[in-house]
């Protein structure tokens, strides 16, 4: 619902909300209205910048991976590659193979404007946010990103010098491979506002057209971006859809339903798409939802948070791929319940609570159950009774919220995603940052409400910490946001040292018109565990949408040049203030009863009649006993105060309003008495609702004012004048597209208004003088002075006068009829009044009284008493509070902060930086040496860790495996060598450790070397000489054409231990028994092959079965030795399905000897 106006904030919209906070005027009401312009800015990412790359703070000890980054800096390298401009020309094509920058000739006529739009050759162009081109950055290298959050200004602009390799190769287009990569390809989209053709309406629909034309927002054109959207996303071959809220205009039912059919088709061209969805704060019971098809503007059906489930369950709720619901957990159930109890509520609203929404969803990808991809669709928007200003269910809000117990429930989720090694994201509408310098002070409703509240609870996860925080310490490294039609990252780091990126994806309603693409690549099962994340832009360039006055398709050439069409011009602007004040109907505006209600807030409430006694009282408190000294020979002094009628005779009891006038004709004891003073007041108010608050006076008085304001020269650049209306759209432009960086006369702005001898405000006000006079002078003579014939008592009505002599006459008496100096006062006053408000004002005797000062004024301005205005001491006060709520000590301040945040993302004190704002490559590796890091002292049999595990790591079970079977399972690695030895083992014995980091990853470490006991009662057959004098052969690993490479380390023990081999990592490992009797059964073991792989296994050169690996590599496997055969040695060997020997064993066969 909109937000509700009232007079002493309207001044404050006026001119402040729509002249010096520009951009997103609506703050002030639903939401922010994002920026126009009318001359393109270019927006192309500039070749020097690099991708920002970062990676996890929570590692083990690395292997000798690490190289130092070279001196050259990569923006020069970048730079000095782009030398040729032809070159650069081909790094500014598009993945189509079209260029950006170079405009399609205009080949249409005049008249076919609608048809076909194509790009001005005199405007500037806007050049697409472009899929980050891999020639500017190293496939191998990756930036290790070491700042702290107390070091942010500098932790995006340098690279730091630790550097770690990977292997990830990328395909030229900048997607990663899916060689044997476990990823999932993303495409996000925000903010559609669909509305669909069947719901709009024509241009002889009053109210339709006042829709558009006040609103920044090409809703008209939304279905045919959406399709634009979703194509990009096809090209792209992504398998996830994300939109992160705000689906539709206003929350109609029909236009929900009309997005879920179209992400349906998407969805259903493909096996394995999917989607994501979560409501923003136009979704869901949305009062502003509209239906304009019939002509006129009809309320369209809303809808509820079980609608919107109803609606998407196909594609979201009644997924295969959901795996959790908020509202089905204890957690959601116990706080509703407590909402319930505590609020009185209607029962179609009692299931509802806040968060209502929310769900998980899993991705498998190559794994069944580990390794693969969760994300968090929370749903943020504000709809219950305990969540809204006014705690009414069934109103939605522009801010947003996450509660406490949304927390608990993803740090759950989170938890149980983390222990299967799955990289985790969230999806929500408002962000958990703020985007630019004061924004949480300035445009605090787009930030959740507890952004920086540090939640208390009995979780250390919890206790402490910010949302952020919270995720960020979890191993949550990305949220996708929207909200703000801005195209950002912001980007923060906890006190342990995890990354947070709020990544919020641009309206596909709104310049620039950008899809944002996410691809993820889960290394979980990699020597190096961790994940990627790869992350680019795209701008839609060309769509098609229909006419709904002609019903004719019209084709758009240039997307991004025809999103400015909307530029914030004071059009729009006193369109905006229109779409606003039209809440109050204002051809049947009631002035009346808008103040008494303003005065109701404020504790005084007067009746709709009879009130006149209530404003003597109002009057007394105000004045007191007011004198004032004229200097005019005429009238010298003026008493005013309230106290007793006198005459009680003639007037009866009550009170009045004293006006004691010292004259050349002597004293004139004047008065008013209440009911003449309301009789008065209900005369002025009626023509106020009559003549001047119509919507054509209104809008027509805005509209000039602000056209005024906006021309108002603020700098210069290049020799041309920028004005008002420049900075507000380069500014909010700025912001939109992300990478914000500052024109020069911006700058220049910025460094002359922040000292304090300059004030743009005055100088918008000193600019506009003129104009805002004459609206003035236009408004105050529609005021006239008359009382309706039917409310003059009898002797007025009779009497032979002009209107302005009976409406003196009507509201000052003489408390003495025969008072010849109050008859004159009275006689003469019409004389001076005249016949309006500013017939008065014009008196020069008035504007002396008024001006007080020893010039000569012949009237009182419109522009003098807008400056009284902001000198008042409670209108200075209101409006420096606002000052210092958005981050100034004046409006002057907070206006070019604003500013300067918007077009600076490295302004001081903002926290939150990160560029480029469109792309990205992150990786995060959380071990490097973790596997097969256990080993066995060659002496004793003794366990022992190869490497100290990390302080962040910590050891959930030790398994004991002899013969490759777990026998024990222990907690902890307290006596081990004790346990393996009260077991006793006969045969070979292994452990592995399962161990988890600080965000809940699972590990396996497996030991390196083996250990078996000595059996003396078993001598190798001396009926054999070739057999060695040990009963066991080492292991034989092979890699075919590396043999001269094998890496073999041979540990030789006493009597009571056998001879262990440890091989390098890489190479592939066969274990079994050198040692077995004839028509016994082994096991052989698989170590370092190549994950959940088919091999073969070989006895001698028989197959006896195929092999597959699980996702570390490993496999075991039942082999059974020929009982009859007369051999006394076989070849085990594994081979891949070509026959080639990857690695082989030797087994010597014991048989019983005769008696």
């Amino acid at each position: 619902m909109r937000k509700k106006f009232c007079l002493k904030n309207l001044f404050l919209l006026g001119f402040i909300a729509l002249f010096l906070v520009f951009g997103p005027i609506g703050v002030f009401g639903q939401e922010a209205k994002e920026d126009l312009k009318e001359e393109i800015k270019n927006v192309e990412v500039s070749e020097d910048e690099k991708l920002t790359s970062l990676k996890a703070p929570i590692e083990l000890e690395k292997e000798n991976k690490e190289v130092k980054n070279p001196e050259k800096n990569e923006n020069t390298e970048a730079k000095e590659a782009l030398k040729d401009d032809k070159e650069k020309e081909e790094l500014k094509e598009n993945s189509s193979g079209e260029k950006s920058n170079e405009p399609e000739t205009d080949t249409s006529n005049e008249g076919e404007e609608k048809s076909s739009v194509s790009d001005d050759e005199d405007s500037k162009k806007d050049e697409e946010i472009k899929p980050e081109s891999d020639e500017k950055k190293s496939d191998n290298e990756i930036k290790k990103n070491e700042d702290t959050k107390n070091d942010k200004d500098s932790e995006n602009k340098e690279a730091s010098e630790d550097t770690v390799k990977v292997d990830d190769a990328k395909k030229d287009n900048g997607e990663v491979k899916n060689e044997g990569e476990n990823k999932f390809d993303i495409s996000i989209i925000s903010d559609t506002h669909v509305l669909p053709e069947s719901m709009q309406g024509k241009e002889d629909n009053k109210d339709f057209t006042n829709a558009k034309n006040s609103d920044r927002k090409l809703f008209v054109e939304s279905t045919g971006l959406l399709d634009s959207a979703i194509n990009i996303i096809e090209e792209k071959g992504s398998q996830i859809l994300i939109i992160s809220g705000d689906l539709t205009k206003d929350g109609e039912k029909l236009s929900h339903e009309y997005l879920a059919q179209k992400l349906k088709e998407w969805q259903e061209k493909k096996p394995g798409r999917s989607v994501i969805v979560v409501p923003g704060n136009h979704d869901i019971y949305n009062h502003n939802a509209y239906d304009f098809s019939s002509g006129e503007r009809v309320e369209a059906e809303r809808t509820s948070p079980d609608d919107f489930i109803n609606i998407y369950g196909d594609l979201v709720y009644k997924n295969s791929e959901i795996i959790s619901q908020y509202r089905d957990s204890d957690i959601y159930k116990a706080y509703l319940a407590a909402v319930n109890e505590k609020y009185k509520r209607e029962e179609e609203y009692k299931n509802f609570a806040h968060g209502y929404t929310s769900y998980v969803k899993r991705y498998d990808n190559k794994y069944e159950d580990r390794n693969g991809l969760t994300i968090i669709g929370l749903d943020t928007a504000i709809y219950t009774i305990e969540s809204t200003k006014n705690h009414k269910d069934g109103y939605q809000e522009t801010d947003g919220s996450v509660t406490l117990e949304q927390m608990k429930w993803m740090v759950d989720e989170v938890r149980k995603a983390q222990a299967k090694n799955d990289i985790v994201a969230v999806v929500c509408h408002h962000a958990f940052l703020p985007h630019f310098k004061n924004q949480e002070k300035f445009l605090n409703p787009y930030i959740v409400h507890e952004w920086d509240t540090k939640f208390k609870d009995d979780d250390e996860a919890i206790n402490g910490k910010t949302p952020s925080e919270i995720l960020a310490d979890l191993g949550v490294k990305f949220l996708f946001t929207g909200h703000l039609h801005a195209h950002d990252i912001a980007h923060t780091k906890t006190a342990k040292g995890n990354d947070f990126f709020d990544i919020q994806t641009g309206s596909t309603v709104t310049y620039p018109l950008p899809v944002r693409h996410v691809t993820f690549v889960n290394n979980f099962d990699k020597d190096q565990p961790g994940f990627d994340a790869h992350i680019t832009s795209e701008l839609i360039k060309k769509f098609e949408y229909k006419d709904p006055d002609t019903g004719e398709m019209v084709t758009v050439d240039n997307a991004t040049q025809y999103s400015h069409k909307n530029s914030l011009t004071a059009e729009l602007v006193s369109n905006l203030a229109m779409y606003y004040l039209d809440e109050y109907d204002l051809n049947n505006f009631n002035s009346k009863k808008l103040i008494f209600g303003l005065l109701k807030d404020k504790g005084i409430d007067l009746p709709e009649n009879g009130y006149g006694d209530a404003v003597l009282n109002i009057v007394a408190g105000l004045l007191g006993k007011k004198e004032i000294e004229t200097g005019n020979n005429m009238v010298s002094k003026v008493t005013i105060e309230v106290k007793d009628i006198e005459n009680k005779e003639k007037y009866g009891e009550g009170r009045k309003i004293a006006i004691d006038v010292e004259s050349a004709f002597g004293k004139a004891p004047l008065m008013i008495r209440p009911e003449r003073l309301e009789g008065a007041i209900d005369s002025i108010l009626e023509q106020v609702d009559t003549k001047i608050v119509t919507r054509e006076n209104v809008r027509g008085w805005l509209y000039r004012i602000i056209d005024k304001m906006m021309q108002t020269p603020v700098g210069q650049e290049n020799g041309q004048v920028k004005t008002l209306k420049d900075l507000a759209n380069d500014s909010y432009n700025s912001y939109l597209r992300g990478d914000e960086e500052q024109a020069p006369y911006i700058k220049e702005v910025v460094e002359k208004y922040s000292k304090k001898e300059n004030d743009l405000t005055a100088d918008i006000l000193k600019y506009s003088k003129d104009t805002i006079d004459q609206v003035f002078e236009e408004i105050t003579s529609k005021i006239a002075y008359k009382i309706p014939d039917e409310k003059l008592p009898e002797d007025l009505r009779k009497l032979k006068a002009n209107d302005e002599a009976k409406f003196v006459k009507y509201l000052i008496e003489s408390e003495d009829p025969d008072n010849g100096a109050a008859n004159f006062i009275i006689g003469f006053a019409p004389a001076i009044t005249g016949k309006n408000v500013n017939d008065t004002l014009s008196k020069e005797m008035v504007a002396g009284l008024i001006y007080k000062d020893k010039k000569k004024h012949e009237k009182v301005e419109g522009s003098f008493i807008v400056n009284k205005l902001l000198g008042l001491g409670p209108v200075k006060d209101m409006l420096n509070s606002l000052a210092k709520k958005l981050g100034g000590d004046t409006i002057n301040q907070a206006a070019i902060s604003v500013v300067n945040g918007m077009t600076d993302e490295n302004a001081a004190g903002y926290n939150y930086k990160f560029l480029p704002d469109s792309k990205g490559e992150f990786s995060y590796i959380y071990s490097s040496d973790v596997k097969d890091g256990a080993s066995f002292n060659e002496k004793d049999g003794k366990f022992e860790l190869s490497g100290d595990i990390a302080k962040d790591y910590k050891i959930e079970k030790v398994d004991i495996l002899v013969d490759g079977k777990v026998v024990k399972t222990l907690k902890g690695t307290d006596n081990i060598t004790d346990q393996i030895k009260a077991l006793d083992p006969k045969g070979e014995v292994q452990v592995n450790l399962t161990i988890t980091n600080a965000y809940g990853n699972t590990f396996l470490m497996t030991s390196k070397a083996t250990y078996k006991k000595a059996n003396p009662t078993n001598p190798v057959n001396p009926s054999n000489p070739e057999e060695p004098e040990n009963p066991t052969d080492p292991v034989e690993p092979v890699k075919p054409g590396e043999n001269d490479n094998k890496v073999t380390e041979t540990l030789k023990g006493g009597s009571s231990s056998n001879i262990v081999s440890r091989v390098s990592e890489k190479e592939i490992i066969l274990q079994a028994p050198q040692v077995a009797k004839a028509g016994e059964s082994i096991f052989a073991k698989v170590k370092n092959a190549k994950a959940n792989t088919t091999y073969a296994l070989y006895l001698d050169e028989n197959k006896i079965s195929d092999v597959k690996t699980d996702n570390l590599g490993q496999a075991s496997v039942l082999v059974k030795i020929p009982e009859n055969s007369s051999k006394d040695k076989y070849v085990l060997s594994l081979r891949d399905m070509n026959g080639n020997i990857l690695a082989k064993q030797s087994i010597n066969v014991l048989r019983a000897q005769a008696a």
